[in-house]
């Protein structure tokens, strides 16, 4: 027996199937793996980048604590502040979307992996005892037994319901 009788499925689709979601899973693997370093390095990112810890934040307000008359002090803070709030939350957005990029390329790697192993599974060869001759005749014995036993169930449940039938009044008007 060849290596390509004993696959579960023989067709040349299955082998063409095969290869397919070989490099589907390589590829979808691997882009999740960058995508996964993305996140990781970006979340690192922004736990040091964090917006209200920022330097150049701490040293306007710590100048306005100082001169709280400066309004041109007060309008760089709220400029620094607004771009450095709209920076972080740009970031926040792209790593929602990256999650969910990161979520579908698994889905995919792992449909292509059962797909790769569905279509390479091969049939087990039995090993060790050959099979009984007159299987056919124990077959046909025992779907006589099946038979015979759904028939006296029907038998019982036609007695119980004809010996015993409900007592019941009818009253005509």
């Amino acid at each position: 027996m060849s290596d390509v009788d004993n696959r579960k499925y023989r067709s040349f689709t299955a082998e063409v199937g095969a290869r397919v979601s070989l490099y589907l899973s390589w590829a979808s693997g691997l882009f999740s793996l960058i995508l996964f370093i993305f996140l990781l390095l970006n979340h690192i990112q922004v736990e040091r980048d964090y917006p209200l810890a920022d330097p150049a934040l701490k040293s306007i307000k710590q100048a306005i604590e100082k001169h709280p008359q400066d309004q041109q002090l007060k309008q760089s803070a709220r400029e620094l502040s607004t771009r450095l709030r709209r920076n972080y939350f740009v970031n926040q957005d792209h790593m929602k979307w990256a999650g969910m990029l990161l979520f579908g390329s698994m889905i995919v790697f792992l449909a292509s992996m059962k797909a790769r192993t569905e279509l390479t599974e091969r049939l087990p060869v039995p090993q060790g005892l050959q099979p009984m001759e007159g299987g056919r005749a124990e077959r046909a014995t025992f779907r006589w037994a099946v038979g015979a036993g759904a028939g006296l169930m029907v038998a019982l449940t036609l007695f119980v319901v004809y010996v015993s039938p409900p007592e019941m009044e009818l009253k005509l008007p």
